[in-house]
């Protein structure tokens, strides 16, 4: 592909040398769908996207657009190559303005209704998720379908955002999808979530705050049964900031975004390997925080709450920090650190249990 660099250089070009002749310059730089936007777009976004819309040779840019100003022919190309070659004076400051006048209608936002949608899971699903999240042949309930205490683990639920989730273009500005960051998780459990079953899933926006080079959006996702009664309900927020693919995790736990396994995307991502989605991570933490509060009884556990402080590689210790709270023994706070890099990867967290909460186990869990 031609380099971006080069393509807007000779757009320029053109420009300056065609102006005297009264000659506008237009450029169309269409895009095509890549392994990585096949898992991230929408399906019709996709479809849209296919290469055999783009002629070999176009290249995508930032933005999928590409703003052309005027330029007066005043000296010879050679002498006003300065000129062609500052893309911040137009194609920035155009884009920056752009964002700057976009404006949301939060209380309107807030009101909007989004298409239901269904999440069916067998136990097979429960049974892979159990392994995603670090459990052994050793933890029957959670991955044997015949042992008398098997049931699905309370932090799975989390993977109906991945099939059930909501496409943000309904009620944000345009945005690079690339810039979207899972900032914090909670999970509430209203009643038991069974090892199968059918499901409507709901979503609504909670809030959507200005953070100056961010904008913080607030969601929550509701899972009913047939019958209407809610089971769980997720509450999440997602950053759009800088350009960091934290938001990844094992196939195992539901989103198959390449980059959990490619060596090659996890590099353009400038990580050294493929990284664990943040969900991930609060499966193997919930865990170690079951095992050592709840004397490994998952069904206990009614709600838990985290913020993501950095990611996680597959190989690394994850080492779990509990203190129960002196005030209500129902109620655990906690803290998760890659032991390797002595990085904190989960802060301001805490669970809350049906059960009085007593300190069974110390767990540390390899991935």
């Amino acid at each position: 592909m031609i380099h971006q660099i080069i393509h807007i250089g000779f757009v320029r070009t053109l420009i300056l040398k065609d102006a005297k002749n009264g000659i506008r310059v237009n450029c169309i730089a269409p895009n095509a769908e890549t392994q990585l936007t096949a898992t991230v777009f929408p399906q019709e976004i996709v479809f849209l996207l296919k290469s055999e819309y783009v002629h070999a040779g176009q290249d995508e840019f930032v933005d999928n657009q590409l703003v052309v100003t005027l330029l007066s022919l005043t000296k010879p190309i050679p002498q006003n190559q300065s000129e062609i070659n500052d893309l911040n004076k137009s194609v920035k400051q155009k884009i920056t303005a752009r964002n700057q006048n976009a404006t949301i209608d939060v209380e309107t936002t807030r009101k909007h209704v989004f298409q239901l949608k269904n999440f069916s899971f067998t136990e097979r699903d429960v049974i892979l998720y159990a392994f995603g999240i670090g459990a052994s042949r050793k933890d029957l309930p959670l991955v044997y379908e015949l042992s008398p205490k098997f049931h699905t683990f309370p932090t799975f639920p989390v993977l109906a955002k991945f099939f059930c989730g909501v496409n943000y273009g309904e009620f944000l500005p345009k945005f690079n999808p690339m810039m979207l960051l899972h900032g914090e998780e909670f999970v509430q459990i209203h009643s038991p979530i069974p090892t199968s079953g059918n499901f409507v899933c709901t979503s609504q926006v909670v809030d959507i705050a200005d953070k100056g080079k961010a904008s913080a959006v607030t969601m929550r996702l509701s899972m009913k049964d047939q019958s209407g009664e809610l089971v769980v309900s997720a509450k999440f927020l997602d950053t759009i900031n800088k350009v960091i693919q934290s938001d990844h995790q094992l196939l195992l736990t539901g989103d198959y975004n390449p980059l959990h396994i490619d060596p090659v995307m996890a590099a353009m991502g400038n990580f050294d390997q493929p990284i664990l989605h943040g969900l991930c991570t609060v499966g193997h933490v919930a865990r170690h925080v079951v095992n050592g509060v709840a004397n490994g009884d998952s069904t206990k556990l009614k709600s838990i709450k985290v913020r993501f402080t950095s990611p996680v590689y597959p190989g690394e210790t994850i080492e779990t920090s509990m203190w129960i709270d002196k005030t209500n023994p129902h109620v655990v706070i906690f803290t998760a650190r890659v032991v390797e890099r002595n990085v904190v990867v989960l802060s301001n967290a805490l669970a809350e249990f049906s059960c009085k909460l007593s300190p069974s186990i110390q767990d540390k869990a390899k991935l």
